[in-house]
């Protein structure tokens, strides 16, 4: 079986040397722009500092039922991103840096199994126009390498596609695999995945007679076991979540105005189409002015005008449904309490791509005369987004605003350096409030040099504070309150990260 797999795989580079050795050399770079520097660009923010916590907790022993939340308060996604995130963590014996990494790896897979699809149900100038665009996306390459519970959608939702496209010929094997990835899904981004979760469950039903009850029925057990760890919380708890839900569904969407879901109206509609239209052109990085919504408007009629023509292609219609049915629902959607967030879209952003690939590819085999209009906009868009890249991957994190994981190493690496093995504390400030980055950093840093903060109070005192550009008078107040607990002895900055040595003049 693995001979006539290789023997395959041989036969098909051979007849198409060019294409695999473009596709090798395009996947080199993606895999390249989102982990250059990955040390030193690092968002290691309030979300990334609380996960990172948590991890450390699960990879102490202790069992965790519940993930990230959901941006609603009392609203918790699974924990399914903690477990595969801890794989990460303890490769990288608790290193943020391995844990993106291994993080990226799981992103490359889903760039190559779009890459698949493309090449076998659409044609191959499709997948490297895919190829092109998600690879030098300069909004997709910071998303990759987004250090957060949403980033690995851009593997599981093409997934998806490859299994209920597989579930049609073997559907005992593939649908429970699509529902088990559906479930993964919802436990990433709760909103879109349960989005896609609905509109595939469409597409299944319009489809029910390519499959048989055995088949649902071992689909409906596997994802019956992605909430097996929600469930035992929810028993545990008496259903505080559900209560949650049902109390958010059946509340204002902000307060007094709207209902959470409601039929749009035409302001709405207008607004939530400029949303869409700046959300997904800015992948390209193609900033239009709101009067040329109508670009995606057509983009979404081609789209429509496609699925029409090849309804028979079982990629194009779960690809469709997914793009189209989700955006679709989000029109009802009012969001968390009236806010639509951009990471509800992160999910999406792989379909886009590959229905905008889908789309060029038809137009380019439609009309001779099309054909270098194409080619000249696929060019134009990578060349368009070269600088941008360029310049961020070659940020020097020294700009008076810029925070990141590696000036934030060396402000926390400078404080246990400093102290010269001498008890010190630390008082936090960052613009979330809550320091989650700072207390994992000093706890992973200070076990590695022996040289932990101490938990009595000490006359060695080191304050940070990361610039608050949104509200610079907390800061202000933060600092103000410092002055009557320490006398600054020396500071230092990094970046937009200050560090001050403190002479503690009073015990609180």
């Amino acid at each position: 079986m693995l001979k006539k797999y290789k023997k395959r795989i041989r036969s098909e580079f051979s007849n198409s040397p060019k294409f695999y050795l473009s596709f090798i050399l395009i996947f080199i770079f993606y895999i390249g722009s989102r982990i250059w520097r990955i040390d030193q660009l690092l968002e290691f923010n309030y979300d990334q500092g609380r996960d990172a916590l948590a991890i450390s907790s699960l990879l102490n022993g202790n069992l965790i039922l519940l993930g990230p939340t959901t941006g609603i308060e009392g609203i918790f996604l699974g924990p399914f991103y903690y477990y595969f995130l801890a794989i990460g963590y303890f490769l990288g014996q608790g290193s943020p840096v391995i844990a993106s990494i291994w993080q990226t790896i799981f992103v490359s897979l889903g760039f190559v199994i779009s890459f698949y699809l493309l090449k076998k149900y659409i044609s191959k100038f499709a997948a490297i126009t895919y190829a092109l665009l998600s690879t030098f996306s300069f909004y997709w390459i910071k998303d990759n390498r987004w250090l957060s519970n949403p980033t690995p959608s851009a593997f599981f939702v093409p997934l998806t596609i490859l299994f209920l496209i597989k579930s049609f010929i073997s559907p005992l094997i593939f649908l429970p695999m699509t529902f088990l990835s559906l479930g993964i899904l919802l436990q990433l981004e709760a909103a879109t995945g349960l989005f896609i979760f609905l509109t595939l469950i469409i597409f299944i039903i319009f489809n029910y007679k390519k499959y048989n009850f055995k088949s649902f029925l071992i689909s409906a057990l596997s994802f019956f076991i992605t909430l097996i760890p929600q469930i035992i919380f929810e028993l545990k708890y008496n259903f505080l979540i559900t209560k949650n839900i049902i109390s958010f569904i059946t509340s204002k969407a902000s307060t007094n105005t709207t209902s959470t879901f409601q039929i749009p109206s035409e302001k709405i509609i207008m607004e939530r189409i400029e949303l869409y239209s700046n959300l997904f052109f800015n992948t390209l990085k193609v900033d239009f002015d709101s009067r040329y919504n109508f670009l995606f408007v057509i983009f979404l009629l081609i789209c429509i005008f496609i699925l029409y023509k090849n309804w028979q292609n079982v990629f194009i219609k779960i690809t469709s449904f997914i793009f189209l049915g989700v955006l679709f629902i989000l029109l009802f959607y009012q969001g968390n309490y009236g806010q639509i967030y951009f990471w509800y879209f992160i999910p999406l952003i792989q379909p886009f791509f590959l229905l905008l690939a889908t789309a060029l590819s038809y137009l380019y085999f439609k009309n001779k005369l099309i054909k270098p209009v194409i080619i000249l906009f696929v060019v134009l868009v990578v060349i368009n987004q070269l600088e941008l890249i360029k310049n961020y991957l070659n940020d020097g994190l020294d700009g008076p605003t810029t925070v990141a994981l590696g000036n934030q190493v060396k402000a926390v690496k400078y404080v246990i350096e400093d102290s010269k093995g001498q008890a010190y504390n630390t008082d936090v400030y960052l613009p979330p409030v809550i320091p989650y980055p700072y207390t994992y950093l000093f706890n992973y840093y200070g076990k590695k040099y022996n040289q932990l903060p101490s938990q009595k109070l000490v006359s060695n005192l080191y304050t940070l504070h990361e610039v608050d550009t949104a509200m610079p008078k907390r800061e202000i107040s933060w600092l103000k309150r410092q002055e009557g607990i320490g006398k600054i002895v020396k500071q230092v900055k990094f970046g937009g990260i200050s560090v001050e040595k403190r002479e503690r003049l009073k015990n609180e």
